[in-house]
């Protein structure tokens, strides 16, 4: 089926069809995970997808492009955008101001009354999208909270899978086959873009429930042990971690869960107060054990033995020690997430427990 061309104004003609991402300009995130979801999301519903039909995939500065510096194409991106998914993290770039003044630098590419989506539950994006001097682009926002244009409703999660509905009268049951909330944000993002091609309901969940995510990123491995190892150890960030510890915190139905963290590197001077930090939320959450590989990552231990005690905590030096203890904790039906910076290369834990 052929492709309407764009209006003017950014807008799709008036009809029923089914459009492709040769339509949308350029997609605007954060992350590897959260670009590998956008694109393949709309991938799957958009059945003639072609990536050659992308002019610009820019994600934080990432470029998939025939342009070297987004300046090159100031003005000319008439379509979707997507701006960044997740909390803004000021542990590379600064203050949490200039992060978010970086991140609308984007709107600079859009065309007169084209579209830019946000996530709108953060507080300093939704500010500068609503300052003078922006009105005109079209801006549509989505997230957890009632304010946005897009908002998830009736969340259920079962067994490694999320469903949930959005706020619409005649919204279907969308479902997404990784855990973790903040992946519905992910979904979210996708599903607004897919909105606003007008790509067709069942297409759309047909492109969700195909997502996956790549290898060490909250992969589910059963062992031979009878116990689930889920394998984050591709990195790790203050966000990051974060977010894989109250996926973690989530999940239910097992025995004993057992968290294994090694070394958040390359987070500057104030990297042992991150380390501490996540230690003091571990104590608020539903941990059994908590082991910990690295000079940093001992800071994690010794915050987290102030709540939890010395008895279920304990921070290693070597991983042969720590694969030891870990194996004789480790029992049917318990569940270990492993997550570590890349240089900490703890998918070798991972193996080991298998």
């Amino acid at each position: 089926m052929s492709i309407p061309a764009l209006q003017a104004n950014g807008e799709l003609p008036p009809g029923e069809h089914q459009a492709s991402l040769n339509e949308v300009e350029a997609v605007y995130g954060s992350s590897t995970d959260r670009r590998k979801l956008l694109m393949q999301g709309l991938r799957e519903a958009a059945s003639n997808f072609e990536l050659s039909g992308v002019k610009t995939l820019w994600i934080d500065g990432s470029f998939i492009t025939d342009k070297e510096e987004p300046n090159d194409i100031d003005g000319c991106w008439e379509y979707t955008l997507v701006v960044d998914t997740e909390k803004l993290d000021p542990f590379f770039l600064g203050s949490r101001e200039e992060i978010a003044n970086a991140k609308v630098e984007i709107k600079a590419g859009i065309k007169k009354n084209g579209l830019l989506i946000f996530y709108g539950d953060e507080p300093l994006l939704r500010e500068r999208m609503n300052e003078k001097g922006n009105n005109d682009l079209r801006y549509k926002s989505f997230g957890n909270s009632d304010k946005n244009d897009i908002y998830q409703t009736n969340v259920q999660i079962n067994s490694g899978k999320i469903m949930f509905t959005i706020n619409s009268e005649k919204s279907p049951s969308y479902s997404i086959n990784l855990i973790g909330k903040h992946n519905i944000n992910n979904a979210l993002a996708a599903i607004s873009v897919a909105k606003e091609l007008r790509i067709k309901d069942e297409d759309i969940i047909t492109g969700l429930e195909n997502l996956s995510l790549s290898g060490m990123r909250m992969q589910q491995l059963k062992s031979k042990g009878g116990y689930l190892i889920i394998n984050d150890a591709w990195n790790a960030s203050p966000n990051s971690v974060q977010a894989a510890i109250d996926t973690f915190h989530e999940l239910s139905g097992y025995n004993k869960k057992i968290l294994i963290l090694g070394d958040m590197l390359e987070l500057g001077d104030k990297e042992i107060n991150y380390h501490k930090e996540i230690g003091r939320l571990i104590v608020t959450l539903d941990i059994d054990f908590l082991f910990t590989y690295g000079e940093l990552a001992k800071y994690i231990s010794l915050e987290a033995q102030k709540g939890i005690g010395r008895s279920r905590v304990k921070a290693f030096g070597d991983k042969k020690s720590l694969i030891e203890k870990a194996k004789e904790i480790l029992k049917t039906n318990d569940v270990v997430l492993v997550k570590g910076s890349r240089g900490m290369a703890l998918e070798e834990v991972v193996n080991e427990l298998l």
